[in-house]
Order: structure tokens, then C-alpha cells, then sequence
């Protein structure tokens, strides 16, 4: 029971402490006090119970026995009623103490209760912000020793990651330059510029990819030099580098074939086809020899009316291919013997590097007035 719950029981009975002190008497009065009291007939009793023992000592004994423990009763009857009556007394002063206490907690519960239990749950939280408030110093320096701590770890966690950074960086462009050669770069030159940044999750590193393309040019970075053909090619060769570290399943090229022919379009279609081992590969392509590296082909056809241009996707049969081919190739017998020669040779190399439970595939999307969109589909190991 709570002080409020105690206090209003005990108010409860100080208020009618004078009623209860009167009954009190009267029963006291009745039991043990007063003339003609219960005490005096239980003794007038005993009396005659002493002169039955005279001449029935048997049975008076017993009789006697139960009216001593009657009266034992009602004397402990009387003194629990004086004492009652003495409990619930008060004087005026007490009394008014009383009120002013349950008036103290009424106000506290309507403000902060509703419950006498929530006022004391909002006392130890006034006390918290108190003891917060009193030692804001001590906190304040707990806190810049903690962040202190935390940023001196990751400073060695980002110096160690940039140390990392700049040993696989001296591998990258190796590894870059080599792939790049085989898609036509032959003098081209990368080098991985680092600068600080900010502290972050990623460490205290910025990284640009610097590019030139031809001797005597200054390296630069990739995005402000390179064509989209140029950047094409060359995320090719940092995706062929990166295929088992890459977890992107799809790629799409935008012309990777622009500027370039002949050999070097044949090699681009080979890494493609390289590449598609590991990714699924859509490429945009104006060549030929790009395209013929695919394993399957759609066509875009486009149609206009005076309302409207619709553009339909067709898949193409190996002849239907062949014809697209041949129509890329500029058309007639000599590109066509040359388009069917280019599907045979590429129809060797997927056969001899095809594993035995590999889904891979390659397709071209083509269309009169557009580029060639060619996709290499995922192989799987």
C-alpha cells in the first residue's frame, strides 16, 4: 500500500476518531468498566460453579476451565478496544498535519501521476538530470576522451586500408594497361591519383582513374578525357581485370566499338566474349565483328505511319543472322561469304571454351538506322 492509500485509510478513521472513541467506552464499559459488566456476572458465575464443585467436583472442574477462557476473552476483547481507541486519537494539530499531507500528495499526482508510483519514477528522473546537470564537465570530458579514442582508430584503420589501396593500385594499372593494349590503346597510360578526404566508412581517401591516350598528352582524369567509346573500352578492360572481385551480374556498353575496326574490333568482341563468362554483357555496337561474337540476335524494327513510329523486337534465325551480318558488312556476296566465315569462327571458339553445364549466351540487337545491341548472357560455373 502506498503513502497516499495509507494516509487517506488513517484520515478515514481520525475523522471519525470521536464516534469510534465513544463506541469504544460503551463496549469497554459493557465488557469489563461498568457496573453490572460482563466481568462482574462471569464472576458471579464462577461462584456458582465453585459451589457445584462442592458436590460434583467431576464435572464442575471442565465447567470451570471454559468460563475462565471466556473470561480471558473478554478481557482481551476490552484491552484491543482501548487500544484501538488510543491508535485513532488525535489531536488538532496532528490532524491538520494530516490534511496537509494528503493535500501535498493529491497535488503531486495530478501534476506528475497519475499514480503516486509515476510521481516517484519522475522524482528519479528530475534527480538523473540533476546529477547530469551537476557533473556536465565530467560527462563532457568522458565523452572527448571516448571520441579522442574512436578517431585515432580510424585513422589507423583508414591509413591502413589507403596503404592496401595504394598496393593494389600498382597492380590495377598493370594489369589495366596490359588489357587496354588488346582493345586498341597501344601507348595509352593510367595512374591512380590519391588525395585526402574526409574521414568517413570508405577511410580518408579520394581516388580519380587518370587517363591519357596518346603519348605527350597529360594525364587527366578518365571522365573529363575520354570519349564514351574510350570509356567504354576501357571499364571492359577494368571489368575483365575486377569479373571475380565484381559482384554486378549485368553490363551494357555504349559503342565500345566507336573509332575503332578491323583487329582491334575483332579483340574487343573476344573480350566480350571473355567477359561474358562471368557477366551478363549487353553491348551497343556499330561493328560487324563485335556483333558476331554473340550467340543469339535480335532485330529493332522500326515502322512509321502519319500518326505514329512503332519500333518491334524480332529474334533472328541463324539465317536471319547471317543476313543482318552481311547487311552491317556493306551487303552482297563477298560480305556474306565473310559474315558466314566470322560466325564459324566464333561458333569454334564457344564450342572449344563452353563448359559442360553453362548457359551462357550471346546476343546482338541490330536495326537499319541504329546501332547493333549485343548481349552476352551470364555463364555460370
Amino acid at each position: 500500500m502506498g503513502e497516499d492509500d495509507a494516509l487517506k485509510q488513517k484520515h478515514e478513521l481520525a475523522s471519525h476518531s470521536r464516534t469510534i472513541l465513544e463506541i469504544a467506552m460503551k463496549l469497554c464499559s459493557a465488557l469489563t468498566e461498568g457496573e453490572d459488566s460482563l466481568f462482574d456476572r462471569i464472576a458471579e458465575i464462577r461462584r456458582s460453579l465453585l459451589d457445584l464443585e462442592r458436590i460434583d467436583p467431576e464435572h464442575a472442574e471442565g465447567f470451570l476451565q471454559m468460563l475462565e477462557n471466556i473470561s480471558e476473552s473478554v478481557s482481551d476483547l476490552s484491552s484491543s478496544l482501548n487500544h484501538h481507541a488510543a491508535s485513532v486519537e488525535l489531536d488538532e494539530s496532528e490532524f491538520q498535519a494530516m490534511e496537509e499531507r494528503m493535500r501535498i500528495l493529491q497535488t503531486l499526482k495530478r501534476r506528475y501521476g497519475p499514480s503516486l508510483e509515476n510521481v516517484l519514477e519522475y522524482a528519479d528522473e528530475i534527480r538523473g538530470r540533476i546529477d547530469a546537470f551537476e557533473n556536465a564537465e565530467q560527462t563532457r570530458r568522458t565523452f572527448r576522451d571516448q571520441e579522442n579514442a574512436l578517431f585515432h582508430q580510424l585513422q589507423s584503420i583508414s591509413d591502413q586500408i589507403s596503404l592496401a589501396r595504394r598496393e593494389a593500385a600498382g597492380r590495377l594499372i598493370s594489369l589495366l594497361s596490359e588489357e587496354t593494349r588488346k582493345l586498341g590503346f597501344r601507348q595509352a597510360e593510367f595512374q591512380v591519383d590519391f588525395s585526402q578526404a574526409e574521414y568517413g566508412p570508405g577511410g580518408c581517401d579520394k581516388i580519380q582513374i587518370l587517363f591519357s591516350a596518346n603519348p605527350g598528352v597529360p594525364l587527366r582524369p578518365l571522365k573529363d578525357v575520354a570519349s564514351s567509346g574510350e570509356i567504354s573500352r576501357v571499364m571492359l578492360a577494368a571489368k575483365t581485370v575486377l569479373a571475380e572481385a565484381d559482384c554486378i551480374p549485368t553490363l551494357i556498353f555504349d559503342e565500345i566499338d566507336a573509332n575503332i575496326g578491323g583487329e582491334t574490333a575483332g579483340k574487343v568482341g573476344q573480350e566480350l566474349r571473355k567477359l561474358s563468362r562471368h557477366k551478363q554483357i549487353i553491348c551497343i555496337s556499330h561493328s560487324p565483328m563485335v556483333a558476331s561474337c554473340a550467340e543469339c540476335h535480335f532485330l529493332v524494327m522500326k515502322s512509321s505511319s502519319e500518326q505514329d513510329t512503332r519500333s518491334t523486337l524480332l529474334s533472328l534465325s541463324p539465317e536471319e543472322r547471317l543476313d543482318e551480318l552481311c547487311r552491317m558488312l556493306g551487303g552482297g556476296s563477298a560480305a556474306r561469304e565473310h559474315a558466314r566465315a566470322m560466325l564459324e569462327d566464333n561458333k569454334e571458339v564457344s564450342s572449344g571454351r563452353k563448359h559442360p553445364h553453362s548457359d551462357s549466351g550471346i546476343s546482338s540487337i541490330s536495326e537499319t538506322e541504329k546501332p547493333t545491341m549485343e548481349t552476352h548472357a551470364r555463364h555460370r560455373h
